[in-house]
C-alpha cells in the first residue's frame, strides 16, 4: 500500500505535512492566538511531531515517552501563554493533516489495502488522542501551580476543579 515505511514517510515528508496544517490553521478562525505568530513558528511547533509520531510507527516511542512528550508540550505552551482550547483543536488539525498526507499517498485500491488504511487511522487517531489527554494534563498542572502561587485562590478551590488523581503523577 505505501511505497516505504510510514515512519521514514513522516519524516522524509514532515515538512510538507506541516505546511498542510499550516493551511488548516490558517483557515480557522478560533485560532486567534496562533494567527498572531509568523508561519515559521508555527512551522516549527508543528514540526515537533512527527519525529515522536514516527517514533511511535517503529516502536521506539511507548506511552511514557509519548505522555512525556505532550506533557512538557502543554507545560511549554501554557508558559507561552496558548488557550489550551486552541492546543487542542491545533493538535486535531495536525491529525489530519497527517491521516490526508499518508492516505494521499496511497490510496486503497483493495480490501486489504482498506484495512491497512483502518489500521493506520487507528495508530494515527491514538497518538493524537493520547497526545491530547498528556498536552492538557501538562497545561493544566502548570496553570493549578500558577493560580496555586499567585491568584490568591484557596487550595480547596483548587482541588475542587482539580479534583481526582490526574495530576502529578508519572506519565503513563
Amino acid at each position: 500500500m505505501y511505497p516505504g515505511k510510514i515512519q521514514d514517510i513522516l519524516r522524509i515528508n514532515a515538512l510538507d505535512i506541516a505546511k498542510n496544517w499550516l493551511d488548516k490553521v490558517r483557515h480557522a478562525n478560533n485560532l486567534k492566538h496562533c494567527a498572531r505568530l509568523s508561519d515559521l513558528d508555527l512551522l516549527d511547533c508543528n514540526l515537533e511531531f512527527y519525529p515522536t509520531l514516527a517514533g511511535w510507527f517503529d516502536g521506539e516511542t511507548d506511552r511514557n515517552k509519548l505522555g512525556a512528550f505532550f506533557v512538557k508540550l502543554g507545560k511549554d505552551r501554557f508558559k507561552d501563554g496558548f488557550p489550551v482550547s486552541e492546543l487542542v483543536y491545533a493538535l486535531l488539525l495536525s491529525q489530519r493533516a497527517v491521516l490526508e498526507y499518508l492516505l494521499s499517498q496511497a490510496p486503497p485500491e483493495n480490501s486489504m489495502d482498506l484495512y491497512r488504511s483502518v489500521e493506520l487511522t487507528t495508530q494515527v487517531s491514538e497518538f493524537f488522542m493520547l497526545g491530547s489527554f498528556y498536552l492538557t494534563k501538562g497545561f493544566l498542572e502548570d496553570a493549578y501551580l500558577a493560580l496555586s502561587k499567585g491568584a490568591g485562590i484557596s487550595e480547596e478551590l483548587l482541588r475542587g476543579y482539580f479534583t481526582d488523581d490526574f495530576f502529578f503523577k508519572s506519565e503513563g
